[in-house]
């Protein structure tokens, strides 16, 4: 199951988390493919940091899930900006050269979704360090991934 959820506090500032869920054991291939998102989240967390731009950190991500083979299930952006909307620039998107500022909190979220079969997506928001040399400081946790037909015949 993909929860995505988030909130604002009361200064304004919004946030977003996303988790994917199991119930039971998921199949080796979704198994796998969660492998990628991580490696590829990971990826584009090592990538980003001030002076560098936003498709950079996007084709970060991307080329460790085309590399698997799992490029086509890759529908969205890798992430975006939060602050106070939810979804703001800078935009983490093939073709947006903006160069990333120091301060500024942002999310990466590498996803594959295959259909009629399942999904999944990791998201971390982090703040952008100081300078380019402080290193990253976007965090990465591990989580589950779901089968949605499974888990829909579960709940009923």
């Amino acid at each position: 199951m993909v929860v995505d959820i988030g909130g604002t506090t009361e200064a304004g500032y919004c946030s977003e988390a996303t988790r994917t869920y199991a119930l039971g054991s998921p199949p080796a291939e979704v198994s796998h493919y969660y492998g990628v998102l991580l490696r590829a989240q990971m990826a584009a967390c090592e990538h980003a940091r001030p002076g560098v731009s936003a498709e950079s950190v996007d084709a970060a991500a991307r080329t460790i899930i085309g590399a698997a083979g799992y490029g086509q299930g890759f529908l969205h952006r890798t992430g975006h900006g939060i602050g106070l909307q939810t979804h703001e620039g800078p935009y983490v998107v093939a073709g947006n050269t903006t160069v990333l500022e120091p301060g500024v909190t942002s999310s990466i979220e590498p996803g594959t979704y295959l259909p009629g079969r399942h999904g999944a997506r990791v998201r971390t928001s982090w703040p952008s360090p100081p300078t380019a040399a402080s290193g990253s400081t976007c965090g990465l946790g591990i989580w589950r991934c779901w089968r949605p037909r499974v888990a829909v015949r579960a709940r009923w």
